[in-house]
Parts: C-alpha cells; sequence; structure tokens
C-alpha cells in the first residue's frame, strides 16, 4: 500500500507499506472491500474503505489474482 499527503495539490510525503486489498464474501459485510496494512501478530488493520463502486469495476480496471 502506498500512502501519500498533499498539500497545494503536490506530494508533500510518500510512504509504502505492506498490506493489500481485501474483499469480503457475497452479502456478509456492511463494507464490501477496502485496504489493510499488517496490525500486531496475526491481525490486520483496514486503513481504506472501498464501496460497492469498487466491486463494480471489477473487470474493467482490475481482476482478482487467484
Amino acid at each position: 500500500m502506498e500512502f501519500r499527503d498533499f498539500s497545494g495539490g503536490r506530494v508533500t510525503d510518500a510512504q509504502s507499506k505492506a498490506g493489500g486489498i481485501m474483499i469480503a464474501k457475497a452479502g456478509m459485510s456492511m463494507v464490501p472491500a477496502g485496504g489493510y496494512v499488517p496490525g500486531d501478530g496475526s491481525t490486520m488493520v483496514m486503513v481504506w474503505k472501498l464501496g460497492g463502486d469498487f466491486l463494480g469495476m471489477e473487470g474493467r480496471e482490475w481482476n482478482k489474482s487467484f
């Protein structure tokens, strides 16, 4: 995951962290998808919520790799 800070329309800081995208099973979650980074131990921390509009872009803007 890449995190960026902006000020005045320009990037002022950028950091890369291990992580990825999680996708909920159909109908099983209030949050259909999100970005995550590893937490303590075996936990994952969601850092960005992605709604149904993200899932609607599957096949056009992104594809599953599994």
